[in-house]
């Protein structure tokens, strides 16, 4: 049955505590701002049974844009993405917009967004919106896809499973509840590079307790089922989509999306990971994971490898000292860089880095403020003493909550050569 949508419709939440008997354009409160969201209902025949029956048994998708887009991505007339029409009237879908962040910039900030999906969850209920809650979904493309992975992380408790297009994890470390994985990535996608998205698809395998070197046939072609041994938790398979395509939504999202959440057993939410996964399975001997974005200079010339470790706070630049705490003295900055090596004058995000606090004497202090130098080494420095002038890196202040938290630096660093020693 076809999916009708009043794009006409608007309700607002503050003026009227109605339910939500139609499709249409809504808005909330949310920490202090309006908010809008826009919701597809299903179109069942209400004459021969009530709404709130209907509603009950079917699920509920909460869809996130991507980058300077709104809800018209899911519902708009070119319906770009597709996933509406999928899906059709077997599920109840929710596609929230986010705010305008500077001039020409809509994007999704997690600063206030995760707040704004509780309230959206608590407006929903409010409302009386019935929907089976062992079956909320989330999908989302590009920086609506971060969200997805991010929400999946945070809310594995009430969220059964999530669908991502082009997206980055960077919380992962401290996950929590079990949910259901997929997503697909383009080889070819230079927003999102192919490692950063593998390496979310990675932690998500590891966490919900499989090998992400074993694998069978996904819900459509190209996807893999990394499940491929998955007893005792069949019921949380991650599935990873390589295309050869680049950043955009595919044309075979929409399907394999539904095919995906459709095909999950009824399971009720729960707080404990998979077993054998959770946090410590998906970091391995890591404490924790990093995340960051690195600025790096015209006419660096080929990087060959690279370290994280943390100084005293008074420490700087062109002093010659060894660090204080090593977080990982073999990491590769090629590693997640698209094409798998860093080009001069580009910026490179770095997801899930594996750290681990290792400290040459007594605790490490998590009450000290630190730097944290970023080094990173090219052909024709030198290692593990790095030359001045040829080898690169950064020094950044840094405060930790604890070992175990992910650490997320949200300022771009920039990348310059090292001064000479004092």
């Amino acid at each position: 049955m076809a999916v009708v949508i009043a794009v006409s419709a608007c309700n607002s939440s503050d003026n009227s505590s109605d339910s939500i008997n139609e499709s249409g354009l809504q808005t909330m409160q949310s920490n202090g701002v309006e908010r809008s969201y826009y919701i597809v209902q299903p179109e069942d025949d209400r004459n021969s049974v009530s709404a709130a029956a209907i509603d009950e048994t079917k699920p509920l998708i909460i869809g996130f844009h991507g980058s300077f887009a709104s809800h018209l991505s899911w519902i708009g007339e070119t319906d770009r993405y597709g996933f509406v029409d999928q899906v059709g009237d077997e599920a109840i879908m929710v596609f929230p917009d986010a705010l305008k962040l500077s001039e020409n910039n809509i994007n999704w900030n997690f600063d206030y967004d995760f707040l704004f999906f509780e309230d959206l969850l608590t407006e929903l209920d409010r409302r009386g919106l019935q929907y089976d809650k062992s079956r909320l979904f989330v999908v989302g493309h590009s920086s609506g896809a971060g969200m997805a992975n991010e929400i999946g992380c945070r809310y594995g408790d009430i969220v059964r499973a999530i669908a991502v297009s082009s997206g980055s994890l960077i919380s992962g470390g401290s996950c929590i509840g079990s949910v259901g994985v997929i997503q697909t990535q383009g080889e070819l996608d230079s927003q999102v590079p192919v490692s950063v998205g593998g390496a979310a698809s990675n932690f998500w395998a590891l966490y919900n307790g499989h090998d992400p070197e074993t694998s069978m046939p996904g819900v459509i072609e190209p996807c893999i089922d990394y499940a491929y041994v998955a007893f005792p938790n069949e019921n949380y398979p991650v599935q990873w989509c390589l295309h050869s395509g680049g950043h955009p939504w595919t044309d075979f999202n929409a399907e394999a999306f539904w095919t995906f959440f459709s095909g999950l057993p009824a399971v009720e939410p729960t707080a404990d990971a998979p077993p054998g996964g959770g946090n410590e399975a998906a970091l391995g001997e890591a404490d924790t994971t990093m995340s960051f974005t690195l600025r790096y200079p015209e006419g660096i010339l080929p990087v060959i490898g690279g370290s994280i470790t943390l100084y005293p706070e008074e420490f700087e630049r062109g002093q010659f000292a060894a660090p204080d705490v090593f977080l990982n003295v073999n990491w590769d900055p090629n590693a997640q860089a698209p094409g798998g090596q860093i080009l001069p004058g580009t910026e490179v995000t770095y997801s899930l880095v594996p750290i681990t606090f290792f400290v040459f004497s007594g605790e490490f202090d998590v009450s000290k403020t630190y730097k944290l130098s970023i080094g990173i080494n090219v052909e024709g420095g030198s290692q593990p003493i790095p030359t001045p002038g040829i080898d690169q890196g950064a020094l950044v202040p840094i405060n930790f909550v604890d070992t175990t938290t992910p650490v997320i630096i949200e300022e771009t660093i920039d990348i310059s050569p090292n001064l000479p020693y004092k």
